[in-house]
C-alpha cells in the first residue's frame, strides 16, 4: 500500500518513475511479479492520460528464488537431522558401554550369591530393564546409522508387568500397588 502511495505521489509531480513493482495474482493463482519503468503522459489540460513505459515479467525469477530458499530450508533441516543422529549414535555409544558395565557386574553379583538368595529375583529385574536399555540404544543407533527399521508387534502385558515390578522396587513396603488386566491381548 505504500509503495502505492509513493507511486501516485510521483504521478501528481509528474515524474517519470523506474522498477516499480507489480505483484497479483495471474489467472492460475500464481503470484505474477512484474517490473514498471514509465513516463507519466497528460493532455493540454493537465488530465493524466496514462504512462508510456516498458514492463518486465519478473514472476520466473521471483518463483526461482522463492524455489531456491525453500530448498535451502530443506538442506538446512537435513542438515539438523543429521546432526542430530550424530549426536544420538555417540550418546548411545556412550550408553552402551554402561549397560555393559551394569550387565558385567550383574553377571560378577549373581556368582557369589546362591541361587535361592533373596536378591536373585532383583538381579533378574536389572538384567531384564539393562536388556531393554541396550535394545534402545541399538534403535538409536540404527536411526544415527539412518539403517531402515523394523517394526513388531509387541505384548503390552508383559511390558506392563515389568513396568509394575520396576515401580513395586521403588515404593516403601506400606505402599501395595495392584494390577488388573484383561486376559484378551490388547490390539
Amino acid at each position: 500500500q505504500a509503495e502505492w502511495e509513493g507511486h501516485k505521489a510521483q504521478l501528481e509531480r509528474r515524474e517519470p518513475f523506474r522498477d516499480f513493482e507489480i505483484r497479483r495474482r495471474g489467472p492460475d493463482g500464481r503470484l505474477q511479479v512484474f517490473l514498471t519503468s514509465g513516463l507519466p503522459r497528460f493532455d493540454e489540460q493537465g488530465r493524466f492520460l496514462g504512462y508510456r513505459g516498458v514492463g518486465r515479467d519478473r514472476s520466473a525469477e521471483h518463483h526461482a528464488a522463492a524455489e531456491r530458499e525453500g530448498l535451502a530450508a530443506r538442506l538446512r533441516d537435513a542438515q539438523k537431522l543429521e546432526a542430530v543422529g550424530t549426536l544420538a549414535g555417540g550418546i548411545a555409544h556412550d550408553l552402551n558401554n554402561v549397560l555393559g558395565a551394569i550387565l558385567g557386574n550383574l553377571n560378577l553379583a549373581r556368582g557369589e550369591l546362591e541361587a535361592e538368595h533373596p536378591a536373585w529375583q532383583r538381579l533378574s529385574l536389572i538384567e531384564r530393564s539393562a536388556q531393554r536399555a541396550r535394545n534402545v540404544v541399538q534403535q538409536i543407533l540404527a536411526f544415527s546409522r539412518r539403517q531402515p527399521t523394523q517394526t513388531r508387534r509387541q505384548p503390552l502385558r508383559p511390558v506392563v508387568e515389568e513396568a509394575l515390578e520396576l515401580l513395586r522396587a521403588t515404593l516403601p513396603a506400606e505402599v501395595e500397588l495392584r494390577l488388573r488386566l484383561a486376559d484378551q491381548p490388547l490390539s
